[in-house]
């Protein structure tokens, strides 16, 4: 029989109504619960041929008040309780018995747990005999330990639980007492081993927090106390510790259980664990929490104290876990990329070719482990359910990157792309003057395309920083996940990630047109409403900047009418010709002489030539136009390619591979074309 919830009101309820019709024994006798590991000592309360009320007296079963041992004592219970008991009493008379209710006798803490057992089979009248015979024990009141308390069940009241992780410092965790803290909430994610829950911390210092798991799916109904199931999740769930992540201040640590106690608030009981982090905040997490000045300190000084490393404060990176490691050496090589998969070592693209960093070859455990060090609570459970999740990931110091974590093979895969730590300029990336330019444009639609790796975002990012330092305006950016963080110059910029703060591309354009925005970025035009969005804020007066997976700047009108129904393509092209300012395609290209990637750019800059072959369905002449219009900013990637082969940064070969039309690359040093050659 499966354990069910149990209320002080109802404890004994059922047993009493199956005992009216039978004798009663109103007397203790001492019993052996038989568990699933061991036995314990016990003494009834109440004994009938169906079944008995008792209290386990065993000092070794329950929690002691001084260490509130909640976590390993819900253990117990769950191991203990959740299969069917054997009740060996006194008189050698023995039973298998169901428990069908657990609670407390009354509403003082101190008064026991008590238990409710159904007999698989009912005790006769002879068995009854034999145990009354015995010699009386004490009462019940005799028996009660001082110092045992309940975990986790409320009075019959109807009163609800709180769960709660906050409450008194933790006994024996004396740094914690003299530590500066939070004097706010703030609110966190609890990962546990079989799930994540929401929370607010009332109390943080360097090296411990009191937490409040405000999650419903983790507290108790109010209308049942559900002890048994409740423990048994606090025991499965928190057993090897857990995570906590704030989310205001993107600070998470490890931490382990150390203290359960209760407290009557507002006349609600609350369990309150406290926790302690394997290791302690370093100064920036500190002052990204807020905690008072010289908390770091006291922190270094309790772990000099218990044989730590006192300088490990002053760390400006998290713990450097293996994922982390690979991200320090992925920026230290230079390199774009990282990418693990299970059965495979990790490689890292350097150059635009994949290496391996070792011959180790990454477990299921290892590949799962790496992906959950990087994400939320939240994305661990996007990732459960959808399979995949891209968000962004900082390492103050040393650069932000973006990851997308996915199922493949049943297991979990791990891409990260790495970013630079400041925002690009143009002269950093060597952009022609004619995106300048475009970035001055008053209003209108610029597109930056090109296939995935081949910095798309880096130029979206610098034309932003080009406008936030010469235009007081309002940027606002919808990009998933935010890539390069801008800090307000002369612009005020507002930066909102897919996901986080908003549902969806469409949905954040459909509320940007209501924010007051002068420019808008759009990190990709997935679908036929954000880009008819788009086009729509183009025309009325926004500078709109977009991204589509393109590889040639003369296919990109194409592709975006293409979006649309045939029956709405004539207007989509009208639109386009009226709002469109310039298209940059882009391609990156392994140097010849050194090491990296060349950048290369197809430009089309939205002349009243262009405009006139949009609207008019005629984009196949739009290189015509490109080929004779090099002082309008102009460029085929052919032309841009030569370009590179002349000042010997690109070998031909390369070229010849990356181009589009091969036979219009040109060789050095007077060699013939490609088609003159064949």
């Amino acid at each position: 029989m499966p354990i069910v919830a149990m209320g002080t009101s109802m404890a004994s309820e059922q047993i009493r109504t199956e005992q009216r019709g039978g004798p009663r024994a109103p007397m203790t006798v001492e019993v052996t619960v038989v568990g699933r590991t061991r036995g314990f000592a016990a003494t009834t309360v109440d004994l009938s041929p169906t079944g008995t009320l008792l209290w386990i007296t065993d000092e070794a079963f329950l929690p002691s008040q001084a260490a509130s041992d909640m976590v390993r004592f819900s253990e117990r219970v769950a191991q203990e309780l959740a299969s069917t008991l054997v009740l060996k009493f006194s008189g050698g008379v023995s039973r298998e018995a169901d428990v069908v209710r657990v609670t407390r006798k009354g509403k003082d803490e101190s008064n026991p747990m008590l238990l409710a057992c159904h007999f698989c089979e009912r005790l006769g009248a002879e068995e009854l005999r034999a145990m009354a015979s015995r010699p009386q024990q004490q009462q019940h009141a005799a028996h009660k330990p001082a110092q045992q308390t309940s975990r986790g069940a409320s009075a019959g009241n109807g009163r609800r639980v709180q769960i709660s992780t906050a409450g008194a410092p933790p006994t024996g965790v004396g740094e914690r007492r003299t530590a500066p803290r939070v004097e706010r909430i703030l609110y966190a994610e609890v990962q546990g081993d079989q799930g994540t829950y929401r929370s607010y911390a009332l109390n943080v210092s360097a090296v411990g927090a009191l937490l409040t798991i405000s999650d419903p799916q983790f507290a108790p109904p109010a209308e049942a106390d559900q002890l048994v199931v409740f423990t048994k999740r606090m025991g499965l769930q928190f057993r090897n510790g857990m995570i906590v992540r704030f989310l205001e201040a993107e600070v998470s640590a490890d931490a382990d259980v150390v203290r359960v106690s209760e407290r009557t608030e507002g006349g609600e009981l609350l369990i309150t664990i406290g926790v302690k982090f394997r290791r302690a905040l370093n100064l920036q997490e500190c002052a990204r929490l807020e905690i008072a000045p010289g908390a770091a300190e006291a922190a270094a000084a309790s772990g000099a104290a218990e044989g730590g490393p006192a300088g490990a404060l002053t760390q400006a990176a998290p713990q450097k876990t293996k994922i982390i490691e690979l991200m320090h050496q992925a920026v230290a090589l230079g390199a774009s990329d990282i990418h693990v998969k299970v059965g495979s070592p990790v490689r890292m693209r350097i150059s635009g070719e994949l290496m391996d960093t070792s011959k180790e070859i990454v477990s299921a455990q290892e590949s799962h482990a790496m992906a959950l060090e990087l994400m939320l609570p939240s994305m661990a459970q996007k990732l459960h359910v959808d399979k995949d999740v891209e968000f962004a990931y900082n390492i103050s110091g040393v650069g932000r990157f973006r990851c997308s974590a996915f199922q493949q093979r049943g297991t979990t895969g791990l891409a990260v792309r790495i970013i630079p730590d400041h925002v690009p300029t143009f002269d950093e990336l060597g952009l022609p003057e004619v995106c300048r330019v475009l970035a001055d444009r008053p209003r209108g639609l610029v597109l930056v395309t090109g296939p995935t790796g081949s910095g798309k975002s880096h130029t979206l990012a610098a034309m932003v920083d080009h406008i936030n330092r010469t235009r007081a305006c309002h940027i606002l950016t919808m990009e998933d996940p935010i890539e390069f963080l801008h800090s307000d110059d002369r612009a005020h910029i507002t930066q909102r990630e897919i996901g986080r703060d908003c549902g969806d591309f469409a949905t954040g354009l459909r509320r940007a047109l209501r924010q007051d925005p002068d420019v808008i970025l759009v990190g990709e035009m997935r679908d036929l409403e954000t880009t008819s969005l788009a086009l729509s804020a183009a025309e009325t007066g926004h500078l709109v900047f977009a991204t589509l997976h393109t590889t040639s700047a003369v296919n990109t009108p194409d592709r975006i009418i293409d979006i649309f129904p045939s029956n709405q393509q004539v207007q989509v092209r009208q639109q386009l010709s009226d709002s469109l300012q310039g298209v940059v395609s882009q391609l990156l290209v392994p140097r010849a002489t050194q090491e990296g990637l060349a950048l290369v750019q197809e430009i089309i800059v939205a002349t009243e030539a262009i405009r006139s072959l949009i609207r008019e369905g005629k984009t196949s002449q739009i290189r015509n136009i490109m080929q004779t219009s090099a002082k309008a900013g102009m460029q085929s990637l052919e032309a841009g390619l030569n370009g590179l082969i002349k000042t010997g940064e690109v070998s031909y070969e390369t070229a010849v591979a990356k181009a589009n039309y091969p036979k219009e690359i040109e060789p050095a040093h007077g060699r013939s074309r490609l088609d003159a050659r064949r």
